[in-house]
């Protein structure tokens, strides 16, 4: 008899606990991290930090703050058909944007809360690039290439995500952004070509801008918890 009301007491404490809605509401406040990898999408790394503030049941301000990393290695060989000698032309990108964003939630479950959203944001970052018998384009013998130039930039994000409740205080979720647009305003280009053993050094003037347009789903994994 003890054990049988044991195991009814578990049970309902179980179906107790997966009942209660453990969404946020006015007024909540939460932070959360989150983070994409190399390996998900072209060697793109990604870290965010994120606040949102509830205005209601299903919206919410949002402020994010994050740091991304894309590599890009090019291989070239001498010949047209692969052989001979190799180069190669290595370009890194690191960004830093700071976003400000607005949330609409769903119904969804008491635990489940998906939602679509869109954000501004502003950036700056560095590109920097290195050939070795290589430009950014074509082998090149006895050639060697370094090349930096910084950036700001100006960005419009659109996004879906979900987030699950694990208890009222943490949840886990995943976002992707399905539609981007950046414009980025260019620095001066400084470049030093060395071609067998003698360096060159090149300052490029400031391009207006470059606009990038992308359509992805990149996935951002992320852990949070709510302050009240």
């Amino acid at each position: 008899m003890k054990k049988i009301s044991l195991f009814a007491s578990s049970v309902f404490i179980f179906i107790n606990a997966f009942s209660q809605d453990l969404k946020p509401d006015r007024g909540t406040v939460t932070s959360q991290v989150g983070i994409t990898f190399a390996v998900l999408y072209d060697n793109v790394n990604s870290f965010g930090l994120n606040g949102r503030y509830f205005l209601d049941d299903n919206k919410a301000l949002r402020f994010s703050y994050n740091i991304m990393s894309s590599k890009e290695v090019r291989n070239f060989a001498e010949n047209a058909d692969g052989s001979g000698a190799s180069g190669s032309y290595t370009e890194k990108i690191n960004n830093h944007i700071l976003f400000l964003g607005f949330e609409k939630h769903f119904k969804g479950t008491k635990r489940l809360s998906p939602y679509i959203g869109a954000e501004i944001g502003f950036g700056f970052g560095k590109i920097k690039g290195l050939g070795e018998n290589a430009d950014e384009n074509d082998f090149i013998s006895e050639y060697e290439l370094e090349m930096e130039q910084k950036f700001t930039g100006l960005g419009i994000n659109a996004f879906l995500g979900f987030d699950y409740w694990v208890t009222e205080g943490l949840y886990i979720g995943i976002e992707f952004s399905p539609l981007s647009k950046n414009f980025n305003f260019l620095s001066e280009m400084t470049r030093t070509d060395t071609q067998s053993g003698i360096s060159t050094k090149i300052v490029e003037p400031k391009s207006s801008y470059s606009e990038l347009s992308s359509v992805y789903a990149l996935p951002f994994f992320r852990l949070g918890w709510r302050f009240n």
